[in-house]
């Protein structure tokens, strides 16, 4: 046995207590502290405790090797046994360690406001705290408050009670909510739960911490510990202090105890629609932001008070005033205060350069309340520009978008892309920073309602805004449309929309999933499943799925994917590693239609959804738990769904950009010279909305083409290919090129052949004078032509009479010749013409040419005037010689008459009906 020292059994219990803990602790017998329970460790001060420790050392030192722990609850598992706030000090106070594996909730008070149901709870234990002095006290469970808590998940309410433990209690009211209950304020996650309120002097308090959740902490997680302090000023009260803020990453806040240090003057601040111009008089908080990259940013508040006295009011500087308090902070860059009854305000789409830092501003326009909790997020921003009031002018899509409905006749359309029949479109609109949250949301072909939707948010989203979940695609391309609901303005609201393949791919759930262990998950995050009837259904189906910190996670489930009007009224839950619920939604909307729409303004077809947005605080595995509404109604009690899981607004499991890809390539070959060539490129990018360009290099070295499309799209290009390219070659085969790239600089490239064959150049009205007499010269003339507009032409003449060939040049476009030789060799010749251009095309012809010995003069037979008034001549000449007759009135002039060909004796004949004839005329024949 191992000693680890003596007990005076005569000293009083405290120094026992103080001399075995020590003991304990020194290192020196790890069995011991190993034998210890979780539930009773170092610092605990409850009487339960000391006698416990005492035991076992008592144990231990009558030689037993093992300690048996004690079973049961904590001491403080029931109000009767609540452990005291008593500070032997001053505050900050710490309470003892308290492990709560074996609590229990028995005799626990009424469900605390701020819980969805008593079954989401467990494992309670009790606090009571009389207060010495009235002021504002921090009650936190945080771990980064600090205390030694590590139960991830805490919920915390404040009760007094007439009566004590025997009750009633009656939750109190605290300063940062409308009731006495708190969840999801610090800690890792967001997720332990910490009050500032103010207690009155000499009131018994009792505070109730319970782990959210009914599972067993795991282990290491079971310990609860307050932290009990005078609630200080937040350190970022004036801009000297200002809380850093970085893109994507919530920030817990408060302005409970905060001062009055900053104010707007006028309404220049507060432009935009829906704005109600303050000077925001109350208590206020300051953070600051250093832009990464030159764009938009979006600056959110929400989780703010919305009780009766509250405000919410948002602004955003270029720089602090400094001077006395308060202060009127100039250079306002953007403002939010559009609705008092909500807990969210939005200064949305700031441009900011790169670097630029600004200062955010947490403020209320009321006075008189004592502040309250909120959080605070900065986002990039990717707004809608106008006009995109029409399929036709539809802009491009970013997930999330932000918008605005600028008048009560405005409609924004965004363009999805085409993607192939039967795919899936799951949409959210958050309308809850907007001055009215009711926003309708439409699914459209470029002429027709696919489907239609107006209120089946839940109230985290805006209770009156859509969500539109599994839309089956036609084929066509397809377009995601807003408007306003009510006949007024409204902004901003932020658009969250993924594309899913057909349902075909979709995962089937596999049965048994209704507990973590067994939750289903698969690479593509997209589930078909159903609740079990009869109904109401008692199933419930949970998907797994990772997540890493900053994604931004859309869950959407579609309550009638066959569209045949069978509803599912069903509730979607998001819950972390541990099984804790993180958001639940859970509309109203239990109803399908599978009405024809009727145009762009069709209110149906339309089936239940249910969607929500969560920013994951932490890289961990999270689940989806999937069952029916407590309010459905036994016909949408049961049935099949369908659930999209998408991470940054991308489809599968990666939660990143999906990059493009070619997946085919086609083109009309060949062709010939100068003929266009037709180019398909099919091309697929599943991130809905996301433009990607398709460059195509047509490998003649012209330039480039360029397309910007959407989604899964087929292009068909056309070029002309004026040459079939190098010279001497019948065949040119060019390589064509196409390549898409999307904003990423993701890239797929792909190619393909052409071939352009060569087309032979043509000769036409080829003509040349004949006969001539030798030494006389002969004029060959004609029209060429090459549909290769490029090609350089060479035209070869034989001209017959043994001379040597004539070989003529001519520049490309060239479309006519003339050309001319000398005969002296009497006969008939046979002209060969041979017309190449510069590949290898060729086209042959000929012309025959008489050359004929001189002929002699011809003699007038006869001068007759005819009856009509004509003269006839008639001579002889040469046989077969032609003659020219012409006509003179002064031997001077002569004007030509005619030709004629002599015949075989001589003799040919002209009439000349001129008309009227001249008082004189001479005639004259002349050869040639």
């Amino acid at each position: 046995m191992t000693v680890i020292g003596t007990v005076d059994g005569n000293k009083p219990t405290d120094e026992l207590f103080m001399e075995a803990t020590t003991t304990l602790f020194s290192e020196k017998v790890p069995i011991g502290l190993a034998a210890l329970p979780p539930t009773r460790r170092m610092g605990q001060s409850t009487p339960g405790a000391k006698r416990w420790i005492f035991s076992a050392l008592t144990f231990l030192w009558c030689g037993l090797a093992m300690v048996e722990p004690m079973g049961g609850a904590p001491a403080n598992d029931r109000c009767s046994g609540a452990e005291p706030i008593i500070p032997p000090g001053a505050l900050p106070h710490f309470t003892a360690i308290t492990d709560i594996t074996l609590a229990t909730t028995n005799a626990d008070p009424p469900q605390a406001s701020c819980i969805f149901d008593v079954t989401s709870v467990s494992r309670s234990v009790w606090y009571s705290f009389v207060p010495a002095v009235t002021a504002f006290y921090s009650i936190s469970t945080c771990a980064d408050a600090p205390t030694a808590t590590t139960v991830e998940d805490t919920v915390m309410a404040i009760y007094t009670s007439a009566g004590g433990c025997t009750g009633p209690f009656s939750e109190i009211p605290t300063s940062g909510s409308t009731d006495g209950c708190e969840d999801d304020s610090c800690g890792p996650q967001f997720r332990q739960a910490a009050i500032t309120t103010r207690l009155n002097a000499d009131t018994t308090y009792y505070i109730v911490v319970w782990q959210f959740g009914n599972a067993a902490p795991p282990a290491g997680k079971s310990s609860i510990q307050l932290r009990v302090a005078m609630a200080l000023r937040p350190p970022n009260d004036t801009c000297a202090t200002a809380t850093g803020l970085f893109l994507n990453k919530p920030v817990f806040g408060t302005t409970l105890l905060a001062s009055n240090d900053y104010q707007l003057s006028g309404s220049a601040c507060f432009t935009g629609v829906g704005q109600i111009p303050s000077p925001v008089p109350g208590r206020d908080v300051v953070y600051s932001f250093t832009a990464p990259s030159a764009g938009m940013y979006s600056f959110k508040v929400y989780n703010y008070n919305n009780a009766v006295g509250y405000n919410l009011a948002v602004y955003v500087a270029g720089a602090c005033p400094s001077g006395t308090v308060p202060l009127t902070v100039t250079g306002c860059l953007g403002a939010a205060n559009r609705n008092p009854a909500t807990s969210f305000e939005e200064v949305p789409c700031l441009t900011l350069a790169a670097s630029q830092q600004v200062f955010i501003f947490v403020d209320d326009a009321e006075t008189g309340n004592a502040g309250s909790n909120f959080s605070i997020e900065v986002n990039a921003c990717y707004g809608e520009t106008e006009p995109n009031n029409t399929p036709t002018n539809a802009v491009r899509l970013a997930c999330p978008l932000t918008g605005a409905i600028s008048s009560s006749s405005d409609l924004d359309y965004f363009a999805l892309g085409t993607f192939p029949q039967g795919s899936r479109v799951f949409a959210l609109v958050d309308g809850n920073a907007a001055n009215s949250p009711d926003f309708d949301l439409r699914i459209t072909t470029m002429t027709n309602t696919l489907e239609y939707d107006n209120r089946d948010n839940a109230a985290l989203f805006g209770l009156t805004s859509a969500n539109i979940a599994g839309t089956p695609l036609t084929g066509e391309p397809a377009f995601v449309q807003v408007d306003g609901g009510p006949s007024i303005a409204i902004e901003p609201y932020r658009l969250y929309v993924v594309v899913q393949p057909p349902m075909a791919t979709a995962t089937s759930e596999s049965e048994p999933n209704n507990i973590l262990a067994q939750a289903d998950a698969a690479n593509n995050n997209y589930f078909y499943g159903s609740l079990a009837g009869p109904a109401p259904s008692t199933d419930i189906d949970i998907y797994s799925f990772f997540a890493e910190e900053d994604d931004l996670i859309f869950l959407s489930l579609d309550g009638d994917p066959l569209r045949n009007n069978t509803p599912l009224n069903a509730k979607l839950e998001l819950l972390d590693t541990d099984g804790d619920i993180l958001l639940t939604v859970d509309n109203d909307n239990s109803l399908s239609s599978t009405n024809t729409p009727n145009g762009l303004t069709a209110t149906f077809p339309s089936s239940p959804g249910e969607g929500l947005t969560y920013r994951a605080l932490a890289e961990a595995f999270y689940h989806v738990r999937v069952s029916v509404s407590p309010s459905a109604s036994t016909v949408a009690g049961a049935g099949d769904y369908l659930l999209s899981i998408a991470r940054n607004c991308y489809v599968g499991n990666t939660g990143q950009n999906t990059p493009p890809s070619l997946t085919s390539m086609g083109v009309t070959s060949p062709i010939i010279e100068n003929g266009s060539a037709t180019l398909t490129v099919t091309t697929t990018d599943p991130d809905a909305g996301e433009p990607y360009q398709v460059v195509v290099n047509w490998g003649d070295g012209s330039a480039l083409t360029t397309n910007t499309v959407l989604g899964p799209h087929i292009l068909n290009l056309s070029r002309q290919y004026l040459d079939d390219g190098l010279s001497d070659t019948p065949t040119d085969n060019y390589t064509i090129t196409a390549q898409v790239a999307d904003r990423f600089g993701n890239t797929a490239i792909g190619n393909i052949s052409l071939a352009v064959l060569n087309a032979a150049p043509s000769l036409s009205n080829v003509v040349v004078t004949s006969p001539v007499s030798p030494g006389q010269t002969a004029t060959l003339s004609g029209l060429m032509s090459d549909v290769g507009t490029q090609d350089t032409l060479s035209l070869v003449v034989n001209w017959g009479d043994g001379s040597a060939a004539g070989t003529f040049n001519y520049d490309a476009g060239t479309t006519s010749f003339n050309v001319s030789h000398v005969y002296q060799i009497i006969g008939t010749h046979t002209i060969g013409l041979t017309l190449r251009d510069d590949d290898t095309g060729m086209t042959v012809t000929n012309r025959t040419i008489t050359v004929q010995s001189g002929a002699a003069p011809a003699q007038f037979l006869s001068i007759v005037k005819l009856a009509n008034g004509h003269i006839l001549l008639h001579l002889r000449g040469t046989p077969g010689a032609t003659y020219r007759v012409q006509t003179s009135a002064n031997l001077t002039a002569w004007q030509f008459l005619a030709s004629q060909t002599a015949d075989s004796n001589g003799f040919f004949d002209v009439e000349d009906t001129t008309s009227p004839l001249l008082p004189r005329l001479f005639y004259r024949a002349v050869w040639p």
